[in-house]
Protein backbone atom coordinates (compact mmCIF):
# COMPACT_ATOMS: atom_id res chain seq x y z
CA UNK A 1 0.00 0.00 0.00
CA UNK A 2 0.98 3.61 0.57
CA UNK A 3 3.45 2.78 3.36
CA UNK A 4 5.33 0.32 1.17
CA UNK A 5 5.50 2.94 -1.60
CA UNK A 6 6.80 5.52 0.90
CA UNK A 7 9.52 3.16 2.11
CA UNK A 8 10.50 2.35 -1.47
CA UNK A 9 10.68 6.05 -2.38
CA UNK A 10 12.74 6.76 0.75
CA UNK A 11 15.21 3.96 -0.06
CA UNK A 12 15.43 5.02 -3.71
CA UNK A 13 16.03 8.65 -2.76
CA UNK A 14 18.62 7.64 -0.14
CA UNK A 15 20.50 5.55 -2.71
CA UNK A 16 20.47 8.37 -5.28
CA UNK A 17 21.59 10.90 -2.62
CA UNK A 18 24.42 8.61 -1.50
CA UNK A 19 25.60 8.13 -5.08
CA UNK A 20 25.59 11.89 -5.77
CA UNK A 21 27.41 12.67 -2.52
CA UNK A 22 30.11 10.08 -3.25
CA UNK A 23 30.57 11.42 -6.78
CA UNK A 24 30.87 14.95 -5.46
CA UNK A 25 33.41 13.99 -2.80
CA UNK A 26 35.49 11.76 -5.06
CA UNK A 27 35.60 13.83 -8.24
CA UNK A 28 35.11 17.45 -7.16
CA UNK A 29 36.84 17.46 -3.75
CA UNK A 30 35.00 20.52 -2.33
CA UNK A 31 36.79 22.77 0.14
CA UNK A 32 33.82 22.52 2.48
CA UNK A 33 30.16 21.55 2.74
CA UNK A 34 27.33 23.72 4.07
CA UNK A 35 24.42 21.61 5.35
CA UNK A 36 21.05 23.25 5.97
CA UNK A 37 20.09 21.06 8.92
CA UNK A 38 16.47 19.92 8.72
CA UNK A 39 17.05 17.00 11.20
CA UNK A 40 13.72 15.18 11.85
CA UNK A 41 13.17 12.97 8.75
CA UNK A 42 16.46 14.17 7.23
CA UNK A 43 18.67 13.17 10.18
CA UNK A 44 19.79 9.86 8.61
CA UNK A 45 20.96 11.55 5.41
CA UNK A 46 22.68 14.33 7.35
CA UNK A 47 24.49 11.75 9.49
CA UNK A 48 25.60 9.80 6.39
CA UNK A 49 26.89 12.99 4.77
CA UNK A 50 28.97 13.85 7.86
CA UNK A 51 30.40 10.31 7.97
CA UNK A 52 31.45 10.48 4.31
CA UNK A 53 32.79 14.03 4.62
CA UNK A 54 34.84 12.89 7.61
CA UNK A 55 36.26 9.94 5.64
CA UNK A 56 37.24 12.26 2.77
CA UNK A 57 38.48 14.91 5.26
CA UNK A 58 36.17 17.64 3.96
CA UNK A 59 35.09 20.15 6.67
CA UNK A 60 31.36 20.70 7.23
CA UNK A 61 29.29 23.61 8.45
CA UNK A 62 25.96 22.55 9.96
CA UNK A 63 23.20 25.20 10.02
CA UNK A 64 20.31 24.35 12.34
CA UNK A 65 17.13 25.59 10.68
CA UNK A 66 13.52 25.79 11.92
CA UNK A 67 12.19 25.82 15.46
CA UNK A 68 11.89 22.16 16.45
CA UNK A 69 15.49 21.28 17.24
CA UNK A 70 15.27 21.18 21.05
CA UNK A 71 12.07 19.12 21.00
CA UNK A 72 13.69 16.73 18.50
CA UNK A 73 16.82 16.30 20.62
CA UNK A 74 14.82 15.70 23.80
CA UNK A 75 12.21 13.35 22.35
CA UNK A 76 13.69 11.85 19.18
CA UNK A 77 14.95 8.58 20.68
CA UNK A 78 18.40 7.10 21.30
CA UNK A 79 19.35 6.54 17.64
CA UNK A 80 18.54 10.11 16.64
CA UNK A 81 20.45 11.36 19.68
CA UNK A 82 23.53 9.44 18.52
CA UNK A 83 23.15 10.90 15.03
CA UNK A 84 22.90 14.45 16.42
CA UNK A 85 25.88 13.98 18.73
CA UNK A 86 28.02 12.72 15.86
CA UNK A 87 26.94 15.52 13.52
CA UNK A 88 27.68 18.23 16.11
CA UNK A 89 31.00 16.68 17.09
CA UNK A 90 32.23 16.50 13.49
CA UNK A 91 30.86 19.86 12.25
CA UNK A 92 33.61 22.51 12.20
CA UNK A 93 31.06 25.32 12.54
CA UNK A 94 27.47 25.20 13.82
CA UNK A 95 25.09 28.01 12.83
CA UNK A 96 21.75 28.59 14.56
CA UNK A 97 18.67 30.25 13.08
CA UNK A 98 17.41 30.72 16.65
CA UNK A 99 19.45 32.49 19.32
CA UNK A 100 18.07 30.25 22.08
CA UNK A 101 19.86 27.24 20.54
CA UNK A 102 23.27 28.64 21.49
CA UNK A 103 23.03 28.11 25.30
CA UNK A 104 21.22 24.80 24.66
CA UNK A 105 24.07 23.48 22.47
CA UNK A 106 26.63 24.58 25.05
CA UNK A 107 24.84 22.93 27.94
CA UNK A 108 23.58 19.76 26.23
CA UNK A 109 26.39 18.98 23.78
CA UNK A 110 29.28 21.20 24.89
CA UNK A 111 29.29 22.70 21.39
CA UNK A 112 29.68 26.34 20.40
CA UNK A 113 26.89 27.70 18.24
CA UNK A 114 26.87 30.89 16.14
CA UNK A 115 23.72 32.95 15.71
CA UNK A 116 22.73 33.43 12.06
CA UNK A 117 19.12 34.65 11.79
CA UNK A 118 17.32 34.86 8.47
CA UNK A 119 18.09 38.07 6.65
CA UNK A 120 17.03 40.27 3.74
CA UNK A 121 19.22 41.79 1.04
CA UNK A 122 20.11 45.39 1.80
CA UNK A 123 19.29 46.21 -1.85
CA UNK A 124 15.66 45.17 -1.22
CA UNK A 125 15.06 47.44 1.77
CA UNK A 126 12.83 50.36 0.68
CA UNK A 127 14.11 53.88 1.25
CA UNK A 128 10.98 54.68 3.22
CA UNK A 129 8.55 52.25 4.89
CA UNK A 130 4.86 52.09 4.03
CA UNK A 131 2.61 54.88 5.23
CA UNK A 132 0.08 52.78 7.12
CA UNK A 133 -3.70 53.21 7.21
CA UNK A 134 -3.63 55.94 4.58
CA UNK A 135 -6.85 54.89 2.82
CA UNK A 136 -10.40 54.04 3.84
CA UNK A 137 -9.58 50.35 3.33
CA UNK A 138 -7.65 48.32 5.89
CA UNK A 139 -5.28 46.17 3.82
CA UNK A 140 -4.18 42.81 5.25
CA UNK A 141 -1.63 40.40 3.77
CA UNK A 142 -0.66 36.75 4.26
CA UNK A 143 2.27 35.14 2.43
CA UNK A 144 2.93 31.41 2.63
CA UNK A 145 1.53 27.97 1.92
CA UNK A 146 -2.20 28.19 2.62
CA UNK A 147 -2.65 25.17 4.85
CA UNK A 148 -4.29 24.47 8.20
CA UNK A 149 -1.13 24.71 10.30
CA UNK A 150 -0.49 28.22 8.98
CA UNK A 151 -3.74 29.41 10.57
CA UNK A 152 -5.39 30.63 7.36
CA UNK A 153 -8.79 29.07 8.16
CA UNK A 154 -9.00 30.99 11.43
CA UNK A 155 -7.56 34.08 9.72
CA UNK A 156 -10.42 34.21 7.23
CA UNK A 157 -13.03 33.78 9.99
CA UNK A 158 -11.36 36.39 12.19
CA UNK A 159 -11.05 38.93 9.37
CA UNK A 160 -14.70 38.40 8.36
CA UNK A 161 -15.81 38.97 11.99
CA UNK A 162 -13.73 42.16 12.10
CA UNK A 163 -15.21 43.52 8.85
CA UNK A 164 -18.77 42.60 9.90
CA UNK A 165 -18.65 43.95 13.45
CA UNK A 166 -16.68 47.15 12.85
CA UNK A 167 -18.00 48.08 9.41
CA UNK A 168 -14.41 48.85 8.32
CA UNK A 169 -13.77 48.19 4.64
CA UNK A 170 -11.19 45.41 4.70
CA UNK A 171 -9.14 43.66 2.04
CA UNK A 172 -7.26 40.42 2.69
CA UNK A 173 -4.69 39.29 0.12
CA UNK A 174 -3.45 35.69 0.22
CA UNK A 175 -0.16 35.02 -1.57
CA UNK A 176 0.97 31.42 -1.96
CA UNK A 177 -0.02 27.93 -3.06
CA UNK A 178 -3.14 26.44 -1.54
CA UNK A 179 -3.69 23.10 0.13
CA UNK A 180 -6.67 21.27 -1.43
CA UNK A 181 -8.59 21.41 1.87
CA UNK A 182 -8.18 25.19 2.02
CA UNK A 183 -9.16 25.68 -1.65
CA UNK A 184 -12.39 23.80 -0.96
CA UNK A 185 -13.01 25.82 2.21
CA UNK A 186 -12.51 29.22 0.59
CA UNK A 187 -14.68 28.40 -2.44
CA UNK A 188 -17.68 28.12 -0.08
CA UNK A 189 -16.59 31.02 2.16
CA UNK A 190 -19.15 33.83 2.21
CA UNK A 191 -17.92 37.39 2.62
CA UNK A 192 -19.78 40.54 3.62
CA UNK A 193 -19.95 43.78 1.62
CA UNK A 194 -17.13 45.18 3.79
CA UNK A 195 -14.65 42.41 2.97
CA UNK A 196 -12.76 41.58 -0.20
CA UNK A 197 -10.53 38.48 -0.34
CA UNK A 198 -7.92 38.26 -3.11
CA UNK A 199 -6.17 34.95 -3.86
CA UNK A 200 -3.17 35.63 -6.07
CA UNK A 201 -1.43 32.23 -5.79
CA UNK A 202 2.30 31.61 -5.75
CA UNK A 203 4.37 34.58 -6.95
CA UNK A 204 7.97 35.39 -7.78
CA UNK A 205 9.89 36.99 -4.91
CA UNK A 206 9.91 40.46 -6.52
CA UNK A 207 6.11 40.34 -6.92
CA UNK A 208 5.69 39.34 -3.26
CA UNK A 209 7.64 42.48 -2.30
CA UNK A 210 5.25 44.58 -4.40
CA UNK A 211 2.34 43.26 -2.31
CA UNK A 212 4.31 43.96 0.87
CA UNK A 213 4.63 47.59 -0.25
CA UNK A 214 0.86 48.03 -0.62
CA UNK A 215 -0.45 46.72 2.70
CA UNK A 216 -0.97 47.85 6.30
CA UNK A 217 -0.91 44.64 8.34
CA UNK A 218 0.99 41.41 7.84
CA UNK A 219 -0.94 38.43 9.23
CA UNK A 220 0.99 35.26 10.07
CA UNK A 221 -1.08 33.18 12.54
CA UNK A 222 1.07 30.08 12.16
CA UNK A 223 0.80 27.07 14.46
CA UNK A 224 3.32 25.03 12.46
CA UNK A 225 5.44 22.95 14.86
CA UNK A 226 8.65 23.48 12.92
CA UNK A 227 8.23 27.24 12.51
CA UNK A 228 11.46 29.12 13.06
CA UNK A 229 12.10 32.64 11.81
CA UNK A 230 10.09 32.96 8.62
CA UNK A 231 11.67 35.37 6.18
CA UNK A 232 8.33 36.94 5.30
CA UNK A 233 8.41 38.43 8.82
CA UNK A 234 11.68 40.18 7.92
CA UNK A 235 10.13 41.50 4.70
CA UNK A 236 7.07 42.77 6.59
CA UNK A 237 9.37 44.50 9.09
CA UNK A 238 11.43 46.20 6.39
CA UNK A 239 8.24 47.66 4.88
CA UNK A 240 7.13 48.82 8.35
CA UNK A 241 3.91 46.79 8.42
CA UNK A 242 2.03 46.12 11.63
CA UNK A 243 2.57 42.40 12.29
CA UNK A 244 -0.08 40.07 13.70
CA UNK A 245 1.39 36.68 14.55
CA UNK A 246 1.68 33.85 17.05
CA UNK A 247 4.50 33.13 19.49
CA UNK A 248 5.79 30.16 17.49
CA UNK A 249 9.47 29.47 16.85
CA UNK A 250 11.77 32.44 17.31
CA UNK A 251 9.22 35.14 16.48
CA UNK A 252 8.85 36.49 20.07
CA UNK A 253 12.64 37.07 20.20
CA UNK A 254 12.78 38.52 16.67
CA UNK A 255 9.83 40.89 17.07
CA UNK A 256 10.21 41.75 20.76
CA UNK A 257 7.41 44.11 21.79
CA UNK A 258 6.79 45.36 18.24
CA UNK A 259 4.44 42.52 17.21
CA UNK A 260 0.73 42.05 17.88
CA UNK A 261 0.84 38.53 19.30
CA UNK A 262 -2.10 36.15 19.62
CA UNK A 263 -1.88 33.47 22.31
CA UNK A 264 -4.08 31.04 20.43
CA UNK A 265 -4.85 30.43 16.75
CA UNK A 266 -8.53 31.21 17.03
CA UNK A 267 -10.74 33.55 14.99
CA UNK A 268 -11.77 35.48 18.14
CA UNK A 269 -8.12 36.16 19.04
CA UNK A 270 -7.43 37.36 15.50
CA UNK A 271 -10.52 39.59 15.65
CA UNK A 272 -9.35 41.18 18.93
CA UNK A 273 -5.81 41.73 17.59
CA UNK A 274 -7.18 43.48 14.50
CA UNK A 275 -9.40 45.60 16.75
CA UNK A 276 -6.33 46.58 18.77
CA UNK A 277 -4.40 47.47 15.59
CA UNK A 278 -7.32 49.47 14.23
Amino acid sequence: GERAAERFNFLTRSFIDLKRILQMLMFHRPQGIHILGQYRKAIGREFALLVLANIFKVPCMYEIKAGYFIEFCEGGGKLNELFIKYILSKAKIVLCEGEKYIPYLEKRFNKKGNYLPNFVLSSEIPETPNVLFKSEVLRLLFVGYCTRDKGVFELLDGVRSFADKTGVNTELTLVGSEDFEFSQFIEDFSVSNNLKVSRVGKLAHKDVLVHMSKNDVYCYPSQHLGEGHNNSINEAMMFGLAILTTKVGFLPEVLGDSGFFIDEVDSSHIFLALLQIQ
